[in-house]
């Protein structure tokens, strides 16, 4: 089940902030995100920050319905998250991933964006599931 909610996620949320940069939609909430979440207390605070900054790329993509849909596959994705950053400590490289999700989002490269959150997700699942064969891109 967790494993689909990544597929589920590299099908989705890549598209939806496509679309919130063709839209020319304010990403401040997503930089906001990656403020609250270099200065977190703790690791809580952080993962919050995490979701946060995620769904402040995807929420402004023009779809109510695939917001929605992103925000349910978010809550699912949660535990899986915990449990993975308790095992292997990646939240300074996935920090950087993120903000170069945000320049390429700011520069209005929506294509390049996408392809560098598909690569976060992708890159997060390969070390969250290192026994899954098709190394994170399965459909």
């Amino acid at each position: 089940m967790a494993r689909e909610v990544y597929d589920v996620r590299l099908l989705l949320e890549p598209e939806a902030l496509r679309r919130s940069i063709t839209r020319k939609a304010s990403l401040d909430a997503a930089q906001e995100a990656l403020e609250r979440a270099d200065s977190a207390g703790d690791k809580a605070d952080r993962s919050l920050a995490n979701r946060d900054f995620h769904r402040a790329l995807y929420l402004p993509c023009g779809n109510p319905l695939l917001a929605r849909m992103l925000d349910e596959v978010r809550d699912q994705a949660a535990l899986v998250s915990t449990v993975a950053w308790a095992t292997i400590p990646s939240w300074e490289r996935e920090a950087a991933e993120h903000r170069e999700i945000l320049r390429l989002a700011l520069a209005d490269d929506a294509d390049a964006a996408a392809g560098a959150l598909h690569d976060h997700i992708a890159s997060f699942v390969r070390r969250a599931f290192p026994d899954d064969e098709d190394g994170g891109d399965a459909a």
